[in-house]
């Protein structure tokens, strides 16, 4: 087998796969490159990555490992303001322990969540939505003629994006007029108005004017007013109502240990 020493570091797989590499004689191991993996927000498992993959992240490992000797070299770990700075991590580290031990206690029950969706199904209706695309272009006679030349097609909707695309004078021409989900108020009276009383596939036979120029509508799809249903959003309700709970609890308990501690503000 042959040996590749590069800047100290003897890489040294195991038959078992504990150890995957040694640096300076510092054992790297699947954990450390597992801790590696998370300290780089990575929700990843070393054993579970392809061959690829754990070569480059073996080495990052590495490299990381080298760089923290170096520091160690140089007493970086000995001065003050690393030491400062460590003890501020752990400080902050210990409340949010502190916060995630309090947040584990807080119970929810089905009866909360059934409550809290009844007594607030406000939020839980979806007003009426129209999803439509337009041209829009800034006199009356082009868009008379685009609504002409809309009726003589045979695949009236396909035609529709093409025009768009052509000869709308705004953003949505690069997606053939495509305006998406709306509902009212999100589209000037005008244009809601005009649109409601389409069917789908259906386009304006008359322009509509707004302040923006003159409009040709086509409707794609209708979604009537509806309540969404208590177990499509449950676990958001759920949530919701632990962090209020969670909220109210540190209150109380912050309130309580300052009332037994002994303060001093100088």
């Amino acid at each position: 087998m042959k040996k590749f020493i590069t800047a100290s570091i003897f890489l040294a797989i195991s038959l078992n796969a504990q150890t995957l590499a040694t640096v300076n004689n510092q054992e790297i191991k699947v954990e450390d490159v597992n801790n590696f993996l998370k300290s780089t927000d990575q929700n990843m498992d070393y054993n579970k990555l392809d061959n690829k993959a754990k070569n480059l992240t073996l080495h990052q490992t590495i490299e990381k490992t080298l760089l923290i000797q170096e520091a160690q070299k140089e007493n970086l770990d000995k001065t003050e303001e690393f030491k400062n700075t460590i003890e501020d991590f752990k400080n902050s580290l210990l409340v949010e322990f502190f916060m995630k031990n309090e947040f584990s206690k807080i119970e929810i029950s089905k009866n909360e969540v059934e409550n809290y969706y009844n007594s607030h199904l406000y939020e839980f209706q979806q007003d009426k939505k129209l999803k439509a695309r337009h041209i829009l272009v800034e006199n009356i006679k082009t868009a008379s003629d685009i609504i002409k030349e809309l009726e003589k097609s045979k695949n009236k909707e396909l035609t529709f994006v093409e025009l768009a695309s052509k000869n709308s004078i705004d953003g949505s021409r690069d997606s053939g007029g495509e305006l998406g989900w709306f509902s009212k108020g999100d589209m000037i009276d005008e244009f809601w108005d005009a649109t409601l009383k389409l069917k789908p596939k259906e386009f304006t036979k008359e322009p509509v004017k707004s302040m923006f120029g003159y409009h040709i509508i086509f409707l794609d799809e209708i979604q009537e007013p509806l309540t969404i249903k208590l177990e499509q959003v449950y676990s958001n309700i759920e949530n919701q109502i632990r962090m209020d709970k969670f909220q109210s609890v540190i209150d109380e308990r912050i309130k309580n240990i300052k009332k037994d501690a002994k303060i001093i503000i100088k």
